[in-house]
């Protein structure tokens, strides 16, 4: 599952009533959809072309497609689309701390393979993919502290943008 989703799957499951355990039977299953996709699949007929991998521009109206999971198809594609659709999404990085050598971590995606929630996280970074992974754990009663080195949560984004963010995770118990 890709990172930026765990946040709003968390979410999902605490506003269905889901447990940890319902929502990851719900989890496997979605696995198991996905497993049967590879590096591109076909959108029902439509012509659009699904990759996952590191998209370059080129002159002339053409990408070169690096994809992410070799062996797939062959590893760089040259497309001349008549129209692209870029989805960047986001992934975390783990920032240079020495603590984190001498404790158990995960990224969001990798908190979805244990068997049970902690009591307790830290989460670190308070971007987008930090303030929803952080609101799905507290609604589903894990204790979450929030980290965040700019002192706001979605940092570059305007007050009027960061205010009903941080109120919604002070609701949530973050």
């Amino acid at each position: 599952i890709p990172e930026h989703y765990v946040g709003p799957l968390l979410l999902s499951w605490s506003d269905r009533g889901l447990s940890w355990e319902e929502g990851r039977t719900e989890l496997a299953v979605l696995r198991r959809r996905l497993h049967t996709v590879t590096g591109t699949a076909s959108l029902d007929g439509t012509g659009a072309l699904v990759s996952a991998g590191v998209v370059s521009l080129m002159p002339k109206g053409r990408i070169s497609v690096d994809l992410a999971e070799p062996g797939t198809i062959p590893a760089t594609h040259v497309l001349g689309p008549q129209r692209i659709v870029i989805a960047t999404g986001t992934t975390p990085s783990l920032p240079d701390l020495r603590a984190l050598s001498e404790t158990t971590w995960w990224t969001p995606a990798g908190l979805l393979d244990r068997d049970d929630l902690p009591d307790s996280v830290a989460v670190l970074g308070a971007g987008q993919l930090g303030c929803e992974t952080a609101q799905g754990l507290a609604r589903l009663g894990v204790t979450v502290t929030l980290i965040e080195e700019a002192g706001q949560v979605l940092p570059g984004l305007p007050p009027a943008t960061v205010g009903p963010v941080a109120r919604a995770l002070e609701r949530a118990g973050v």
